[in-house]
Protein backbone atom coordinates (compact mmCIF):
# COMPACT_ATOMS: atom_id res chain seq x y z
CA UNK A 1 0.00 0.00 0.00
CA UNK A 2 1.50 3.31 -1.08
CA UNK A 3 -1.27 5.48 0.39
CA UNK A 4 -0.68 8.57 2.49
CA UNK A 5 -0.64 7.83 6.22
CA UNK A 6 -1.86 10.37 8.76
CA UNK A 7 -2.96 10.55 12.37
CA UNK A 8 -5.06 13.24 14.00
CA UNK A 9 -7.05 13.95 17.10
CA UNK A 10 -10.55 12.49 16.87
CA UNK A 11 -13.52 14.82 17.15
CA UNK A 12 -17.24 14.23 17.75
CA UNK A 13 -17.74 14.16 13.97
CA UNK A 14 -15.66 10.94 13.94
CA UNK A 15 -18.04 9.15 16.30
CA UNK A 16 -19.63 6.85 13.71
CA UNK A 17 -16.23 5.81 12.33
CA UNK A 18 -14.93 5.15 15.84
CA UNK A 19 -18.02 3.08 16.64
CA UNK A 20 -17.27 0.85 13.66
CA UNK A 21 -13.56 0.55 14.47
CA UNK A 22 -14.34 -0.18 18.12
CA UNK A 23 -16.81 -2.88 17.08
CA UNK A 24 -14.10 -4.52 14.97
CA UNK A 25 -11.69 -4.18 17.92
CA UNK A 26 -13.78 -5.59 20.76
CA UNK A 27 -17.21 -6.49 19.33
CA UNK A 28 -18.90 -3.79 21.42
CA UNK A 29 -21.27 -1.32 19.80
CA UNK A 30 -21.39 1.95 21.70
CA UNK A 31 -24.31 4.37 21.27
CA UNK A 32 -23.56 7.31 18.96
CA UNK A 33 -24.60 9.90 21.55
CA UNK A 34 -22.32 8.34 24.20
CA UNK A 35 -19.30 8.38 21.88
CA UNK A 36 -19.92 11.99 20.85
CA UNK A 37 -20.32 13.03 24.49
CA UNK A 38 -17.10 11.24 25.45
CA UNK A 39 -15.17 12.96 22.65
CA UNK A 40 -16.58 16.36 23.66
CA UNK A 41 -15.64 15.94 27.32
CA UNK A 42 -11.96 15.40 26.48
CA UNK A 43 -11.23 13.23 29.53
CA UNK A 44 -9.60 10.81 27.14
CA UNK A 45 -7.31 11.51 24.20
CA UNK A 46 -8.53 9.66 21.12
CA UNK A 47 -6.46 9.59 17.94
CA UNK A 48 -7.60 8.24 14.61
CA UNK A 49 -5.31 6.94 11.86
CA UNK A 50 -5.98 7.04 8.14
CA UNK A 51 -4.42 5.16 5.27
CA UNK A 52 -5.33 7.24 2.27
CA UNK A 53 -8.93 8.32 2.74
CA UNK A 54 -9.87 5.24 4.75
CA UNK A 55 -9.98 5.15 8.56
CA UNK A 56 -7.48 2.48 9.52
CA UNK A 57 -7.36 2.50 13.32
CA UNK A 58 -7.48 4.38 16.56
CA UNK A 59 -5.76 4.66 19.91
CA UNK A 60 -6.79 6.11 23.26
CA UNK A 61 -4.72 7.60 26.07
CA UNK A 62 -5.37 9.13 29.46
CA UNK A 63 -3.39 11.37 31.75
CA UNK A 64 -3.65 10.77 35.48
CA UNK A 65 -2.07 11.69 38.78
CA UNK A 66 -0.92 9.16 41.35
CA UNK A 67 0.36 9.79 44.85
CA UNK A 68 3.25 7.49 43.89
CA UNK A 69 4.79 10.02 41.51
CA UNK A 70 5.28 13.76 41.60
CA UNK A 71 4.27 14.26 37.99
CA UNK A 72 1.41 13.32 35.70
CA UNK A 73 1.46 9.84 34.24
CA UNK A 74 0.15 8.88 30.83
CA UNK A 75 -1.27 5.58 29.70
CA UNK A 76 -2.24 4.31 26.27
CA UNK A 77 -5.32 2.30 27.08
CA UNK A 78 -6.45 0.94 23.70
CA UNK A 79 -5.09 0.60 20.20
CA UNK A 80 -6.53 -1.00 17.10
CA UNK A 81 -5.35 -1.12 13.50
CA UNK A 82 -7.50 -2.80 10.86
CA UNK A 83 -5.86 -5.96 9.60
CA UNK A 84 -5.65 -4.61 6.04
CA UNK A 85 -3.69 -1.58 7.31
CA UNK A 86 -1.23 -3.37 9.57
CA UNK A 87 2.52 -3.30 8.97
CA UNK A 88 2.30 0.21 7.54
CA UNK A 89 3.72 2.08 10.56
CA UNK A 90 0.37 3.39 11.78
CA UNK A 91 0.70 1.98 15.31
CA UNK A 92 4.00 3.79 15.78
CA UNK A 93 2.49 6.97 14.39
CA UNK A 94 -0.42 6.69 16.83
CA UNK A 95 1.95 6.18 19.78
CA UNK A 96 4.09 9.18 18.80
CA UNK A 97 0.99 11.33 18.31
CA UNK A 98 -0.43 10.35 21.69
CA UNK A 99 2.92 10.98 23.38
CA UNK A 100 2.93 14.53 21.98
CA UNK A 101 -0.66 15.05 23.12
CA UNK A 102 0.17 13.77 26.60
CA UNK A 103 3.23 16.03 26.80
CA UNK A 104 1.11 19.06 25.88
CA UNK A 105 -1.15 18.18 28.81
CA UNK A 106 1.68 17.88 31.35
CA UNK A 107 3.15 14.41 30.96
CA UNK A 108 6.92 14.24 31.36
CA UNK A 109 8.53 11.48 29.29
CA UNK A 110 11.80 11.61 31.19
CA UNK A 111 9.96 10.96 34.44
CA UNK A 112 8.10 8.06 32.85
CA UNK A 113 11.36 6.59 31.56
CA UNK A 114 12.86 6.95 35.04
CA UNK A 115 9.93 5.19 36.69
CA UNK A 116 10.07 2.35 34.15
CA UNK A 117 13.77 1.86 34.89
CA UNK A 118 13.11 1.81 38.63
CA UNK A 119 10.12 -0.50 38.71
CA UNK A 120 10.33 -2.55 35.54
CA UNK A 121 6.78 -1.52 34.72
CA UNK A 122 5.92 -0.25 31.28
CA UNK A 123 4.34 3.16 31.37
CA UNK A 124 3.94 6.11 29.05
Amino acid sequence: MGCEKRVRLASPTDASVLIQLNHEFNEVVMPLAAVKRSLQQAHEIVAIAYLGDEPAGFACAQLFQSFCYGQAMGEITEMYIRESARRQGLAGMLIEFLERQLQQRGWNREAADWSRQRSGDRCL
